[in-house]
């Protein structure tokens, strides 16, 4: 390869590179937010290590969407604090998010909260099998202020899941913001 076709090779690198590092944000959280919804799909079904292990993908990744939608701050630093100040408020007030943050923390640091998984049950008032209970640990009974009327584990996990989609949703379009202004398109011929 020429010296020349190596040096453009090169800056088409350089700008793919600056490209993706915009965009990639965005991508990366839809991705966690995809693990999330297939968690939320395992933690409805009867079996106990799916379940659980729906469960724990579940919470792990959901802080991983807000960790990567962070990394765009360093694409627009100014337009991204606008943006995050909000939700970030939000985040660290609402007793739901700050509730799955708290057990994120927990099972990766090795401070594994008691999860159990119902395996049968039979009656009425009862938990159906599947169900996820954390032993020793109460629920949040708000979010965004208003009273969650089921508390069970897996309507946590489908609020919180609706939560943070919410918040992606309202992000793309400042990413898509960005990258027109750094990279516009070329006026057309």
């Amino acid at each position: 390869m020429s010296d020349g076709m190596a040096r453009a090779w090169q800056e088409y690198q350089s700008a793919a590179d600056a490209a993706n590092a915009v965009t990639s944000p965005l991508t990366r959280s839809a991705t966690f937010l995809t693990i999330m919804a297939m968690g939320l799909e395992d933690m409805a079904g009867s079996d106990h290590d799916q379940v659980l292990r729906g469960f724990c993908g579940l919470v792990v990744f959901g802080r991983s969407v807000t960790f990567a939608m962070q990394n765009f701050r360093s694409s627009d630093e100014e337009a991204f604090d606008t943006w995050y100040e909000p939700w970030r408020a939000e985040l660290t007030a609402d007793p739901l998010c700050h509730y799955f943050a708290k057990l994120r923390n927990e099972i990766l640091k090795g401070v594994t909260p008691t999860i159990s998984v119902v395996l049968a049950s039979m009656g009425e008032r009862v938990a159906p099998p599947g169900t996820v209970t954390l032993d020793g640990r109460d629920p949040p009974t708000t979010h965004l202020g208003e009273t969650i009327a089921d508390v069970s584990v897996l309507n946590l996990s489908r609020l919180y899941f609706a939560y943070l989609s919410r918040m992606h949703e309202s992000f793309a379009p400042l990413v898509f913001e960005v990258f027109d202004r750094i990279y516009p398109l070329p006026p057309s011929a």
